[in-house]
């Protein structure tokens, strides 16, 4: 099984009737690191967080591999969300 198949299966197995999964929401990186530390069986993100933070509007294409938080929000002049 790959990776991604065993991450997808262990999500499963945290929805349990009359269990419900709680979800902790991430911003950003920094958020996510934050909540991580938490002992969350998973974290959950949000698209408008994720893609503001990387210079882009949600909905808009973003870069699928890699590290783009210095690419499109440098062009832009902005270096987050709200920092526009």
């Amino acid at each position: 099984m790959s990776r991604l198949a065993d991450l997808a299966a262990t999500l499963r197995e945290l929805h349990r009737p009359g269990d419900p999964v709680v979800l902790p929401n991430a911003w950003d990186p920094p958020s996510a690191r934050r909540l991580a530390v938490t002992g969350a069986a998973a974290l959950a993100t949000t698209s408008v967080g994720v893609a503001e933070t990387l210079g882009y509007e949600d909905g808009e294409a973003t870069p699928g591999r890699g590290d783009a938080r210095g690419g499109r929000a440098d062009r832009r002049g902005r270096g987050g969300a709200g920092d526009g």
